[in-house]
């Protein structure tokens, strides 16, 4: 009669087989994620907002707030993470789709608001509640993340576990080079900091 045990995979095999089985799926988990980047589109573009929160850090994320205030998509923004010594008016000069007129009405303008000790990710999601809980608090409110393309993922899911009575919409800032290597090395990076805040 034949010994069953014999015919179970040892445990290198089996240690291996598993290995691949999670390598495959990380990998996977990525081309899903890329894809998920490049396609992404503005979330409701027709509607208007509460607020607009703009995280920094990346090309173009605060001149498309300053975009959506000139059009009035929104009572209210917070620019999170802003350098301590710079200001509303310097921000507006380096923008450079607005006019004479949509600088120096939203210059004047009495809800667009900059936080200064935000550094990370986290941190800006905290700041932020910090912001809205302050203003009536979350419940109910619409609120438009504005951020880059491929780091869009990873801030909604901080986003929404730091504020999940809100209704959060993504406005994601394209890249301005989609290919390339420095941009796939860019996305994969931040896959793999999504990928650990999935698992935490």
């Amino acid at each position: 009669m034949p010994n069953p045990i014999r015919h179970l995979p040892s445990f290198p095999r089996l240690t291996a087989a598993v290995a691949l089985g999670a390598l495959t799926m990380f990998v996977f988990g990525f081309v899903v994620f890329f894809l998920d980047v490049v396609t992404m589109r503005p979330d409701t573009p027709e509607l208007n907002s509460d607020a607009i929160i703009v995280l920094t850090g990346g090309s173009n994320r605060v001149e498309t707030g300053f975009d959506l205030m000139a059009h009035d998509r929104a009572q209210a923004m917070l620019v999170t993470g802003v350098h301590p010594d710079v200001t509303l008016p310097q921000l507006l000069a380096h923008w450079n789709a607005g006019s004479a007129a949509d600088r120096t009405r939203l210059a004047a303008h009495c809800c667009i608001f900059l936080e200064h000790k935000a550094e990370t990710t986290e941190d800006n999601a905290a700041e932020a509640l910090g912001w809205v809980n302050r203003n009536g608090g979350a419940q109910g409110m619409s609120i438009r993340l504005v951020t880059s393309d491929y780091h869009m993922p990873r801030a909604m899911l901080l986003f929404r576990r730091a504020m999940p009575e809100a209704t959060l919409e993504a406005w994601p800032v394209a890249s301005p080079e989609r290919t390339g290597y420095a941009f796939i090395r860019q996305v994969f990076i931040e896959y793999c900091k999504t990928f650990v805040m999935w698992l935490k």
